[in-house]
């Protein structure tokens, strides 16, 4: 079947429908920027310590790429979280865009940096 098709809901044993799963895009940005650019690094995201919730995590994940100039890789990492099976995936997900660290982990670093200091 050609990528891009229309594939229909399978019915279920309960009677509900169910979605087929979508071919996975995975990262190619990211992917693609860091074997050209291999001292890039990801962002950190103050995600340790914080609320578990997926769309709080996508949030903060998303602010931190955002806040580094990465707004395309922050929408495209919303879309592959969504599109995700478990909590699980979810999270491999993100941490494929962003270093999850502890928020007072964050915060001594970003005061480090606004003060010139080396981390």
């Amino acid at each position: 079947m050609p990528s891009g098709s229309y594939v229909a809901p399978k019915k279920i044993a309960s009677g509900s429908y169910v979605a087929p799963r979508q071919k996975k895009k995975g990262n190619k940005y990211m992917n693609e920027n860091i074997r050209n650019n291999p001292t890039e690094t990801k962002p950190d995201a103050p995600m340790i310590g914080s609320d578990g919730n997926i769309y709080n995590q996508v949030a903060i994940a998303s602010k931190a790429l955002k806040d580094n100039g990465l707004r395309e890789e922050a929408k495209e990492m919303s879309n592959s979280v969504f599109r995700a099976g478990s909590y699980d995936e979810a999270l491999n997900i993100i941490q494929q865009y962003v270093n999850p660290v502890d928020r007072s982990e964050y915060a001594r670093n970003k005061d480090r940096d606004s003060k010139g200091l080396e981390r």
